[in-house]
Parts: C-alpha cells; structure tokens; sequence
C-alpha cells in the first residue's frame, strides 16, 4: 500500500498519490525510483533538481512572471532550499523515514522491494491536511512542507508500446524547472492518450521534444537525437543515456527529432524514473499535429537495445 508523509509525518488515512498532488499548494518536486531496495537512482541529481527549481520559482516571484502568483518562502527556507548541500541533508532524512514507513518493520533494508518516490516541495500551507484529522504537527526542522509519496514501482509494459505526438500546450513550462503545476496542466493530455503510454509533445517547428513525463530520443542514422538540456526538462535517466553513449562511442546529437524526418527514424525511446528507456513501437500522430489522425510503426533495432541494456547496466 502506497504510503505519504507531509514533514515526516505519515498522512492517514491513504490517498491517491493523484488526489495528493491535486489538492496540494504546486511547488518544485521530482520523482525517484530505488535500486537494490534503498539505494536512490541519481540520488544527488534529484536534490539539485528540487533546488534549481526553486530557484528558478524564486525568480519567477521576483520578477511577477510566476503564473499561480505564489509568496516567496520565509528567508531561512529560501536559503536553505537555494543550497543543494544544505537541502541535501533534509531531502535524504524525508526519503529514508518515508522508505522505512513503506517497508514491513521487520524486513532489512537490503531486502526491501523496489519503489518509486515522488517528492514535493512548498511553503503554502498544504490543502490536502485540511481534511485529514489523522495527520499531526510537523516534526520537521524547516520552515518549508515536504510532502514523500512512495508507492511500488509499477512493473514495464508487457505489450506493444504506442506514444501519441500532440501539439505542445502554450502553458509548458517545464524547462523552467520541475514545478508541479504542470501536472494538472498536462492533465487533458493523460485523459485523452487513450491505450498510449506516453504524450510526445511537438513545438510548432515540428520537432518532437518531450514527453509529459519523459524525454524522448529517436535513432536516425546510428545516431542518436534528442532535444537539448536547453529546451526541454533534463530527466536523470536522460542524462543516463547521454552518459552510457558516450562510454560507448555511441553517436548523440541533441538536436530535437523533426517530423520531417519521421520515415528516417530507425527507432525511438521514451526514458524516465519507472520506464528507464522504454522502446517505442508505435506512433499516433494526432491530427493537431498532422491534420489527421494516423499511425506510424516504428522498427526495433539493434542499436536502441544495446543502449536499453547498458542504461539497466548503469543503475546497478
């Protein structure tokens, strides 16, 4: 049974990890997954993600561009949330007390089964208390909500994969840093991908740059292509890929994969915390970005599952 904590507290009874993020004031936030049981995938580059991205939201509200019009946190919590070293030392004790909460008390760490941690970060008071009784004062030495949602990992697709290509919304604004507002507004996308697993998002270049939850890369020519750290949100398993090609003398441009280029696509991959880089059979083009709706099946070759292997190798 998935389990949430708010300041190191555990929020009974359970909610969805859905109704959770929906009813919680939005902030910067990331999602893990554990190897081995207790050991955290990129675990530095999750803290520097929560803490980019909260410097980039502290910018926003100094600059008036924040579209939620959020306060800025007391001055303690902006600082320590500006310092990965600082922030690192808080991130890890809420990951631990949420992972030991999750586990039967009587299994050791090292036997503990694999989990996928959503962490989230914010200083308004968090809606999703309100209406739970069984939740108490926070225990927790800073100024600032930390909200740890651990559930089990969900288990790769067995069948064919499909990914739909979708106009990108106006509202996007992940590059700017994980903030989880973009969670309800790519909610329509998740409502009308139907079967797909997953939304590809084309700009109006007719380049493919991002899923709503993973970075996309296509193979064209024994290179492979996928959009730069600049355009889109870099994932961990992103910059795993990236890592594992160049160990491998495997060619990578990051350059985002055009649509006119869509019959030369040799193969294609969307990658994050739960699918690590998960191949893709076929694609929807939905008739906003062609102006009809067909399909495109996209072949399996060696290459994308040599590079598949050696992203599963890396994690361990």
């Amino acid at each position: 049974r998935p389990v949430l904590l708010v300041n190191l507290k555990r929020i009974l009874p359970s909610i969805s990890k859905s109704e959770w993020l929906s009813n919680s004031s939005p902030g910067p936030y990331t999602t893990m997954r554990t190897i081995d049981g207790n050991r955290i995938v990129e675990l530095q580059m999750h803290i520097e993600r929560i803490v980019a991205s909260s410097v980039a939201l502290f910018k926003q509200i100094r600059s008036n561009s924040d579209s939620l019009k959020r306060q800025l946190p007391s001055p303690s919590a902006e600082q320590t949330l500006s310092s990965a070293s600082v922030f690192g030392t808080v991130f890890k004790q809420h990951v631990k007390q949420a992972l030991s909460c999750f586990h039967d008390k009587g299994l050791q760490p090292a036997d503990w089964t694999e989990t996928r941690i959503t962490m989230l970060v914010n200083w308004d008071q968090m809606a999703v208390e309100e209406d739970l009784s069984d939740s108490t004062e926070a225990t927790s030495d800073v100024d600032f909500n930390i909200g740890v949602y651990v559930e089990a990992l969900p288990s790769p697709p067995t069948e064919r994969v499909s990914v739909m290509l979708r106009s990108m919304p106006a509202t996007m604004t992940t590059a700017e840093g994980k903030d989880s507002k973009w969670m309800e507004q790519r909610k329509y996308l998740e409502e009308e991908k139907g079967d797909c697993n997953e939304v590809v998002l084309i700009d109006e270049r007719g380049l493919a740059l991002e899923g709503t939850q993973t970075n996309f890369f296509v193979i064209v020519n024994d290179c492979v292509h996928t959009a730069s750290g600049s355009e889109v949100l870099p994932g961990t398993v992103r910059n795993i890929v990236l890592d594992v090609c160049k160990q491998a003398g495997i060619a990578v441009k990051e350059q985002a994969p055009s649509l006119s280029d869509l019959d030369q696509w040799s193969a294609a991959c969307v990658t994050s915390t739960s699918r690590l880089a998960l191949p893709i059979h076929k694609l929807i083009l939905h008739r906003e970005v062609t102006g009809t709706t067909r399909e495109h099946n996209i072949p399996q070759s060696a290459l994308m599952a040599r590079i598949v292997k050696l992203v599963q190798s890396h994690i361990r």
